[in-house]
């Protein structure tokens, strides 16, 4: 055991080198040192996943070697870099990173038996861009609440309400994050929210609110492939109908003006 977790050690800090040579040579212009960097870091991964059993094998290496074979895929040449890969290879490899380099390996009994189903949803939720939608969903209904214009005390509490659910709930739990969503997308359905377009310097922030959560709906989606993917993968089920959700929830968010 010893020796393999040395193997294992040494293969993950060649990996963390390689992703960050990776991640530089995406940051200039140098397209050939771009191709060699990517086929260093696949081959590391590689490397590293041919030591682990398959349910040992962390969502962020798996997806370094998908993203990482996808470019390599579309850029052979140096002389022919696909449009816009290098910057969809960039936000992969940024958002995986941290949970890469922070990766504690143990591969104890109790560990490897255990079906730790929270885990995996979290690394599948902080390689996403979950995370940072949430901030910017935030963001813009503190921008609504900065302008001073908002003057119905009950739209005010509302929206309150609505970042402290975002805020509370944005690195939970897997049911408190995909409600708190829920939550978000009800809540634009109401009487009130649709009252704020007639707040001409707060219109344009509710239309950008709105697009950042149609752009969560989308990675929500993604979200919930990864993870049925994983606990296929690493525990042999198929998580269907407990990965079941409403895509189009009806419940609108303290709609009071319906109940009137």
């Amino acid at each position: 055991m010893k020796m393999f977790m040395n193997v294992v050690t040494e293969r993950h800090e060649q990996y963390r080198s390689r992703l960050d040579d990776m991640l530089n040579a995406l940051s200039n212009n140098n397209q050939a040192a771009k191709i060699e960097a990517c086929k260093a870091l696949s081959s590391i991964s590689h490397d590293l996943s041919n030591l682990l059993a398959e349910r040992d094998r962390p969502g962020w290496l798996m997806r370094t070697i998908s993203c990482t074979e996808s470019y390599s895929r579309k850029n052979k040449d140096a002389n022919s870099i696909v449009s816009g890969s290098s910057w969809e290879l960039l936000k992969e490899l940024m958002n995986l990173r941290e949970p890469a380099m922070a990766h504690a390996w143990s591969f104890s009994e109790s560990n490897a038996s255990a079906y730790d189903f929270d885990a995996v949803f979290a690394r599948a939720r902080n390689t996403s861009s979950v995370p940072d939608l949430f901030d910017s969903l935030i963001a813009s209904l503190k921008q609504m609440l900065a302008t001073g214009e908002i003057d119905s005390i009950k739209a005010i509490e509302a929206l309150n309400k609505l970042i402290s659910t975002l805020t509370q709930n944005k690195k939970s739990s897997y049911f408190s994050t995909i409600v708190s969503w829920q939550f978000a997308r009800s809540f634009v359905k109401n009487a009130l929210w649709a009252s704020l377009d007639e707040i001409t310097v707060v219109k344009p922030i509710k239309s950008a609110f709105e697009k950042t959560l149609a752009e969560m709906n989308v990675e929500v989606d993604r979200l919930h492939e990864e993870i049925s993917t994983e606990l296929k993968e690493r525990f042999e089920i198929a998580p269907i109908l407990g990965l079941a959700y409403d895509k189009n929830p009806q419940i609108a968010a303290d709609d009071s003006e319906k109940r009137g």
